[in-house]
């Protein structure tokens, strides 16, 4: 009976935390060479999901991007972000 317990117990302080990376912040090097590229204009459309992605229990826990975004959206994000404060943002239109 002792054995099970501890087994129980071990499964349980096992499991795994969800890890929630930070916001994305723009770094002011990809600003600054962004800035270089004056006739360079473009926008990031949404990444497609890989087919098989998990994001299941790895060394921390499952992955959950900031603001509840998927993780094409969190990437197509901070892309876009970089374009933006580089003022080489292309708004599309409809």
């Amino acid at each position: 009976m002792k054995k099970i317990a501890l087994a129980v117990s071990v499964l349980m302080l096992s499991a795994c935390s969800t890890m929630q990376p930070p916001r994305y912040s723009v770094s002011v090097d990809n600003i600054q060479t962004l800035k270089q590229f004056k006739n360079i204009k473009g926008a990031f459309a949404l990444l497609n999901e890989p087919k098989y992605f998990s994001s299941n229990c790895r060394m921390m826990g499952p992955i959950e991007p900031a603001d509840g975004l998927s993780m094409s959206a969190f990437i197509t994000k901070a892309f876009n972000d970089e374009l933006k404060m580089a003022d080489r943002y292309l708004k599309r239109y409809g």
